[in-house]
């Protein structure tokens, strides 16, 4: 009960003490707001980037001899992150704490790489100033939280039989059906990316519309996914009374941090000088 009724009094001396500090202008909200809505559906990337650079323009030559070496080590089972760490003097390392980058902000070079790439695979290509190597990790739609996915989950026990099922046999259009080679197809309609298992979730946020996964086992059982459609779900539109809480609460957090570490230097200084 006491400490139920600190942290009650605690929470009316921040809400007494930081809420009259939050000012949010209209602008702030406007451009939040702008910026989220307008990069609905855009992809972000979480990637890994080495740039090889040519040591005198126009020459290449020592630059794909240092990329290729790069190539043979990774192939060896060396990581990208390991290989960061003991040869900085020879490779410019981007993007290793690996965050989600929108594809607006990604130079138009390494987003054309992305955008043909599989997550897991490596690519490697030449630019203006020497050489260029991207893992791709993971992508995602910008706020797919929010996205509606209609899809196929074709399922067996005998992995063999989805790969002879005839691919234009798996039509959207169609229903729920089982076929004569006991294979099972059912038709989801509209489900949230956030109701889905996280095998589901992974496995639909990098398919394209009509795409087809690679076959996926879980617990004995084998099955491919088809994304038949992916949509923006309107009941859940970002409104800018919702921005406005968040920029609220972004900086009533920040401001409550800074007062805690105020008083708790204050109580040091005061202990030392005793």
């Amino acid at each position: 009960m006491e400490q139920m009724a600190s942290e009650l009094l605690w929470k009316k001396y921040l809400q007494k003490n930081v809420s009259p500090k939050i000012v949010i202008s209209e602008q702030e909200i406007q451009t939040a707001f702008d910026l989220r809505t307008q990069n609905k559906g855009k992809y972000e990337y979480a990637f890994l980037e080495v740039t090889f650079l040519n040591e005198k323009p126009n020459n290449w030559e020592k630059s794909l001899k240092r990329l290729n070496n790069f190539l043979t080590l990774l192939e060896k089972g060396i990581s990208f992150e390991n290989l960061s760490n003991k040869f900085t003097e020879n490779y410019r390392m981007e993007n290793l704490n690996n965050k989600w980058i929108l594809e607006d902000n990604i130079n138009e070079e390494t987003k054309l790489a992305l955008k043909k790439m599989k997550v897991g695979d490596v690519l490697d290509f030449k630019t203006s100033e020497g050489y260029k190597l991207v893992k791709l990790n993971d992508k995602r739609f910008f706020g797919n939280e929010k996205f509606k996915y209609s899809f196929l989950h074709i399922s067996s026990f005998d992995q063999e039989s989805l790969n002879l099922i005839p691919k234009e046999s798996l039509s959207c259009k169609k229903g729920s059906e089982r076929l004569d080679t006991g294979i099972n197809i059912t038709k989801f309609e509209e489900i949230l990316l956030e109701e889905m298992n996280e095998l589901f979730k992974n496995n639909l946020n990098n398919l394209e519309q009509n795409q087809l996964s690679k076959i996926i086992e879980d617990e004995g059982k084998f099955f491919i996914l088809k994304l038949c459609d992916r949509k923006f779900d309107e009941k859940q539109q970002l409104t800018k009374e919702d921005v406005e809480k968040q920029i609220y609460s972004k900086k009533f957090n920040q401001i409550a941090n800074t007062l805690v570490s105020n008083l708790r230097q204050n109580i040091n200084i005061k202990y030392f000088n005793k």
